[in-house]
């Protein structure tokens, strides 16, 4: 948990506390300088390890949410970093550049396209490189992955039979013009 978080968090028990007759802008001032020199981290009270990652990812598509993102793609991007972090079963900061490549070997052995691993890749390095700018790690371990290249698909041209379906199905001239067209 970082200081403003607990700041916050401060803020709101106080709130409730005076029944909403806290001044909060002048709470949190208060409560912001006394912190200045202080770090605040959580303790730790569980006999196993916890993992940070999936509360970052909540975090990351929050931020994402706000910055517009489409419904969609946020749920895209939950997909495959919720994947990651079931994967990985690690803090964001302790996660490596080999333990990176080596989920992404994983998920290509399940018979994925390159241009499917590309996304993946684009999309942790989305993560982390937002997991950088906000301070939670020193340094994205993405930047020693290049990003692959999709292969090249060479598309089947229509056969004659299917040109003529086509053709048929054309109601006006100008229909029949642009079919011509980009045939």
């Amino acid at each position: 948990m970082r200081k403003e978080e607990a700041v916050v968090r401060i803020v709101g028990r106080l709130d409730l506390e005076f029944n909403g007759m806290l001044d909060q802008q002048k709470a949190r001032q208060i409560i912001q300088e006394v912190l200045y020199d202080y770090d605040v981290n959580p303790a730790q009270r569980s006999l196993v390890v916890q993992d940070d990652m999936n509360d970052k990812i909540l975090l990351y598509l929050a931020s994402k949410k706000i910055d517009g993102l489409a419904m969609r793609t946020l749920e895209g991007y939950s997909r495959n970093l919720n994947r990651f972090a079931y994967y990985m079963r690690k803090n964001v900061e302790d996660v490596t550049t080999m333990d990176i490549r080596m989920y992404l070997a994983s998920y290509a052995k399940t018979g994925v396209k390159n241009g499917t691993i590309g996304t993946e890749t684009d999309i942790l390095r989305g993560f982390f490189r937002w997991l950088e700018d906000e301070e939670y790690i020193n340094k994205s371990p993405l930047r020693k992955i290049k990003s692959l290249k999709p292969e090249k698909r060479i598309r089947k041209a229509l056969t004659n039979e299917e040109m003529e379906i086509l053709r048929d199905g054309c109601k006006t001239y100008r229909q029949k013009a642009l079919l011509e067209f980009f045939l």
